[in-house]
């Protein structure tokens, strides 16, 4: 059985934060070339961009990924160790503030970088993206820690806090992704 990738069309028409675009225009050409690094498949003048952002060999995209990891998993290591010095080990065995930094962080980092790479169409976005995006900030977020600290909560019976932590990791996430995006739409 021959496994196809489904993919979903993008045509010209309204994009982020609602700005008309046009697939001939270089907004046009940046966010074909955005979408479909998240599965969509682009039809008209933006798909030869697209194939051009879709030049990386398999192995420098996968050293941008690796170096970036390392990098981000680094950052958030060292994020952790920190607020756990400031605030004290008590104070984060009870509550884990450090897991809520990094995601809301990394969160509004992401929006920044989806907004400058949408709006700017620098000719390296897909390595860009690679490195930074699905490298560093994707090192650096963690939805595994998360999970586990979610649960444990739910474990020692802490569901008010464990319902804080759920309510804040979502609403902080978002809301540190769309005002990334925002800030880079009044920046250009």
């Amino acid at each position: 059985m021959i496994y196809q990738r489904k993919t979903r069309r993008i045509r010209s028409g309204t994009g982020f934060l609602g700005r008309q675009i046009s697939e001939s225009s270089a907004k046009g050409k940046a966010l074909a070339a955005f979408a479909a690094s998240f599965g969509f498949r682009s039809e008209g003048p933006a798909a030869k961009t697209l194939a051009m952002s879709q030049t990386t060999s398999p192995l420098l995209a996968s050293a941008y990924v690796a170096l970036g990891g390392g990098l981000g998993s680094l950052a958030r290591y060292q994020l952790g160790r920190f607020m756990t010095s400031w605030l004290g080990a008590p104070v984060i065995s009870v509550f884990p503030f450090a897991t809520l930094a990094v995601n809301t962080i990394g969160s509004l980092l992401m929006g920044l970088l989806a907004g400058w790479l949408y709006r700017s169409a620098p000719e390296n976005a897909e390595s860009l993206r690679l490195l930074l995006g699905v490298g560093i900030l994707g090192g650096f977020t963690t939805f595994s820690a998360f999970s586990l600290e979610l649960s444990l909560l739910i474990e020692r019976g802490q569901i008010g806090m464990a319902a804080i932590y759920l309510m804040l990791s979502i609403g902080l996430g978002v809301t540190g992704f769309v005002f990334g995006l925002m800030v880079t739409r009044l920046l250009s």
